[in-house]
């Protein structure tokens, strides 16, 4: 059976259609993550306009995204398939103590 876990190198963030699939080393294995274009204009606040952007403030943010990455894996059943995914409501607990979410989420239509 083909481990989803491996300890050889990657290479960095990459691009594909609306997602951005990048890695985290757990235990001494590098785990396969994904994070949806949504789940990045989230943590960053901003509207992704394409490719580079999205990379841009995947470095930009790289911290608090394998944070929450890491937080995810702690909570992940060993046995789940497939790299692991990070949504929006992923960072929704990221909000200003007190605050409800929807103040605190960018207005698209202002942003465009």
């Amino acid at each position: 059976m083909l481990s989803l876990y491996t300890t050889s190198s990657c290479s960095g963030p990459r691009w594909n259609s609306r997602t951005i699939f990048f890695a985290i080393t757990e235990q001494g294995c590098l785990v396969p993550c994904a994070i949806s274009e949504a789940a990045l204009e989230q943590v960053s606040q901003h509207r992704c306009a394409g490719q580079d952007d999205a990379l841009a403030r995947f470095a930009a943010f790289q911290e608090q995204i394998e944070a929450a990455a890491h937080s995810k894996f702690e909570q992940r059943h060993p046995a789940s398939p497939g790299p692991m995914h990070l949504w929006a409501d992923d960072f929704d607990d990221h909000a200003p103590e007190g605050a409800p979410m929807m103040a605190v989420r960018p207005n698209w239509a202002e942003a465009a």
